[in-house]
Parts: structure tokens; sequence; C-alpha cells
């Protein structure tokens, strides 16, 4: 079964908008380092890199 947005956005709403890796992680059940990578750099989900200067 196909959920909707709103589902979503429900599960989601004590996280802020803008998360770490770590904090990612944590909203998807503790899934691996590796496997958060893995969905940020096929661009499943919506993502933005930011470093130290």
């Amino acid at each position: 079964m196909k959920k909707g947005k709103n589902y979503y956005k429900e599960l989601f709403k004590d996280y802020p908008d803008v998360v770490t890796l770590i904090k990612f992680r944590e909203m998807l059940g503790g899934i691996a380092d590796s496997t958060a990578r893995k969905l940020v750099r096929a661009n499943i989900v919506k993502h933005f890199y930011i470093r130290d200067t």
C-alpha cells in the first residue's frame, strides 16, 4: 500500500526540517551509515552538504 504525503508529515513531525546524517539514520529506524549515504548519493532524498570552512 502506498502511503501519502500526509502520513510522512505526521510520522516525522517531531523532527526538524533539516537533520544531520545521524538523525536521518535514526528517523529511518537506525539504518546503517553506508545505507543512509547511498540514499543521499542516489538522490532519493532531498539533501545539501554543509562543510566546515
